[in-house]
């Protein structure tokens, strides 16, 4: 009675054909593919996501300035009521705006792109009793 040993003549150790190894490398370059354009999708979606929060954000701390304007009237550095742009970043934890940079009006998202427009512009109003201006920006993240 003869047993099997699984061996099949003088192809035993030979290690994997050439057919198998291009099948291999196909299906890699295959799934990189497919996986780096939903990367570069997710950290776009990342960075949209947090100029939104930067927007809530600086939302909360303008209006917690101006409250603060209206508690101790004759405050300093508000402009019809609101802190400008540079008082609102020092109003703000570094957690909050860690991720951007101030650049005149503009909180700029700092993995954007040069010269995308990926962030939020804020502005007290232009006279007493004017709309704040708060433009989140993520047409270019």
């Amino acid at each position: 009675m003869a047993v099997a040993t699984g061996a099949q003549g003088s192809d035993a150790g030979q290690g994997i054909s050439a057919a198998t190894a291009l099948v291999a490398v196909a299906c890699l370059a295959l799934l990189a593919t497919l996986a780096i354009p939903g990367q570069r999708d997710t950290a776009s979606l990342n960075r949209r996501t947090e100029v939104q929060a930067l927007a809530a954000g600086l939302r909360s701390a303008a209006q917690l300035g101006q409250a603060l304007g209206r508690a101790q009237s004759g405050a300093t550095g508000l402009v019809n009521g609101y802190p400008v742009a540079a008082d609102i970043a020092r109003l703000m934890t570094p957690a909050e705006t860690m991720a951007f940079t101030l650049s005149g009006d503009t909180f700029r998202h700092r993995d954007a792109a040069p010269g995308a427009r990926c962030g939020v512009r804020y502005a007290p109003p232009q006279h007493p009793g004017g709309a704040l201006l708060l433009q989140p920006m993520t047409d270019g993240c």
